[in-house]
């Protein structure tokens, strides 16, 4: 089996994204055969000319939407395998010169098509949603989708009409670094090389700004907990700097020396993280899926999110969730864990037992499954 798996292009492809390609190949070639090869596979990251270039915002999206819609295409020809999965939607143009019969692609979200506000710029409006359109279309005539979650499933389905009979659900896998402390980690020397106060409760956020993160209601959860102990309580942001709107929010909260922003951790760095956190916060109103959630419960971490969209799926049963914009049910779940030692005992616990079902083992050999269909429908001469 010659499987070409196609990523993104070879420069700012999405950090999830890559993790996704890079787990998944690793562990379909922990499981190949002598005649099986899955080659990782990258698009251009095309350069304009100068004039243009002065324009550096605008180069940079044309930029991408030539590497993506017309030279990535084009090298893809040339790079096929017997099985040729496209591992981004947001790839799906590959689709439209790849022979079906022969094409898998993974669909993550909708959320550009499915979250109001997503487009903030007139540019974004009039080409980002048109294209992503365009990407959706042209994955849709692949032989197989596979969604990593029914949510997405069914998206797929009121979006294009898809068979979804030939939508496979695999979720996504947590990868064996994300697990509890070990014996005689010192948490509060990690605490300390973050500069994090000793006694302070931690609550976490993992994610961008994007108005599914829901981040107006995150606050307003954060600045209710803060009022409802009596102990010091502080907020950790990991992602990109906040807007400028949601700043205006902090500044009227009066949270401005409450939040402790982190950014560019590596992997060791952000499990460090899930490990001195007391809760993680997810509190989306979209989700494709929702990482954060399954490596913090792998973590030992326990988890306070929406039950919006795909979340409950990675959750699972037991957890403590909130209707996304009910942001006092938010705060009184957390200050129940912060307070309530025994239901925080439980909630580790199920979490934990909840992460082993997403192994990238079980990924890659139920994507594996996908590829031998093809194989066996003798679409693959």
């Amino acid at each position: 089996m010659k499987v070409a798996l196609f990523g993104g292009l070879d420069t700012g492809w999405g950090y999830s994204m890559q993790r996704y390609a890079d787990q998944l190949v690793t562990a379909l070639r922990a499981q190949a055969g002598p005649d099986d090869s899955f080659e990782l596979r990258y698009g251009p990251g095309a350069q304009l000319p100068l004039p243009l270039s002065r324009i550096w915002r605008l180069a940079a999206l044309a930029n991408e939407g030539l590497a993506t819609h017309v030279l990535y295409p084009r090298m893809a020809l040339g790079m096929q395998g017997e099985i040729n999965h496209m591992l981004d939607h947001s790839f799906g143009s590959l689709a439209s010169v790849l022979p079906p019969e022969r094409t898998v692609v993974t669909c993550h979200d909708l959320i550009p098509l499915e979250v109001p506000g997503i487009h903030r710029t007139i540019y974004s409006r009039l080409t980002g949603r048109r294209w992503f359109a365009k990407c959706i279309e042209d994955m849709a005539r692949a032989r197989r989708i596979i969604a990593i979650s029914e949510h997405t499933k069914q998206g797929i389905v009121k979006w294009t009409g898809y068979d979804p009979d030939r939508i496979i659900v695999i979720p996504h896998g947590v990868a064996n670094c994300f697990r509890p402390p070990g014996e005689g980690v010192d948490l509060e020397g990690v605490k300390r090389q973050l500069g994090l106060q000793p006694g302070c409760k931690y609550l976490l956020h993992v994610g961008s700004c994007q108005p599914n993160k829901n981040l107006p209601a995150l606050l307003k959860a954060f600045a209710l907990v803060r009022r409802k102990v009596d102990y010091a309580v502080q907020l950790l942001r990991l992602g990109p700097p906040l807007t400028a709107g949601l700043e205006r929010l902090v500044s009227q909260l009066g949270l401005q020396e409450c939040i402790l922003r982190l950014e560019g951790l590596a992997v060791d760095e952000l499990i460090s993280v899930y490990h001195i956190a007391d809760v993680l916060l997810h509190p989306s109103t979209y989700e494709g899926f929702g990482r954060p959630v399954l490596e913090a419960m792998a973590c030992g971490l326990p988890v306070v999110a929406s039950n919006a969209a795909a979340i409950p799926e990675v959750l699972g049963e037991g957890q403590l969730t909130f209707a996304p914009d009910d942001h006092e049910a938010m705060a009184d779940a957390v200050v129940r864990i912060l307070q309530e030692p025994v239901l925080r005992a439980t909630l580790i616990e199920r979490g934990l037992r909840r992460a082993k079902a997403f192994s990238w083992k079980m990924v890659a050999q139920r994507t594996r499954a996908v590829y031998e269909e093809l194989l066996e429908e003798g679409c693959v001469f």
